[in-house]
Order: structure tokens, then sequence, then C-alpha cells
């Protein structure tokens, strides 16, 4: 019993770091208020042939957030979202098709999603988190 669970756990340590591992730490970016900080990590970015486009999950970590739900606003505290970023590199475009939110416990809260055949993608702002975003995914 006692070996059965040790592997157990050694198990558990070996994905969670390799889950860990995945994400890498991109930057530092301060909220619109100059003082609240926002870390933001990116997993490696992969190629849609079929919609040609870039995609990557972009993690941002943040203290205090808000998002909608059936038209009543929620505050999650030290969470996280992640967002799925579609970025068309030769339009210079780009796209966040889904934004997961989860608390600050890791559990999974809410979802928000555009269905690829309703997607917009916009313009990118210059100097703009977008424009960060697009110099790493379409290097």
């Amino acid at each position: 019993m006692k070996k059965t669970f040790f592997i157990l756990v050694i198990c558990l340590i070996t994905s969670l770091k390799s889950f860990s591992q995945d994400w890498q730490f991109v930057v530092r970016s301060y909220l619109g208020d100059g003082t609240t900080s926002c870390d933001i990590y990116m997993k490696p970015v992969e190629y849609d042939a079929k919609l040609g486009v870039k995609k990557a999950w972009v993690k941002h970590v943040i203290p205090k957030f808000f998002y909608d739900k059936d038209g009543v606003t929620h505050t999650i505290l030290n969470g996280y979202t992640l967002n799925l970023v579609n970025v068309k590199c030769s339009e210079r475009k780009i796209l966040t098709s889904t934004v997961s939110y989860y608390d600050g416990e890791n559990r999974y809260i809410h979802q928000e999603s555009i269905p690829y055949s309703n997607n917009v993608f916009e313009e990118i702002l210059p100097e703009s988190l977008g424009d960060f975003l697009f110099g790493l995914i379409c290097k």
C-alpha cells in the first residue's frame, strides 16, 4: 500500500512539473492604474494550416479581475485566464477565440468562446499587448 501511494505521489509531482514547464514567462505588464501587475505566460506556438493562422495559449495571472456572466459582474481574486490567441501574421490581425477563467485555487469558473464561423480578426494596435504577442507569435 505504501509503495503504491509513493508511486502515485511521484507520478503526480512529475505530471505537475511537466505541466508547469510548458508555460514560459513572457512579461509583467501593468494595468491601467499603473500599479497592478499582470504576469503573462505563453505555451509554444502552433500553426493551423487549415485556417492559415498561428495559435498560442496565453495565460494572464491577475490579482483581481472581473467577468460578466448572465448580466452579472463577478470578481475573481488572485486568479488567471487562459486565452487562445489566433494571429494572421501576414495581415497583422489578431483574434482571441477562447477565454477561460480560473480562481486563485485553480478552479475553473467560466469560459467564453467565439465560433470560427463568427470570428472577426482585428487590426493589431501598435504598442499594445496584442502587438507584443504578435512579435512573439509571428517571429
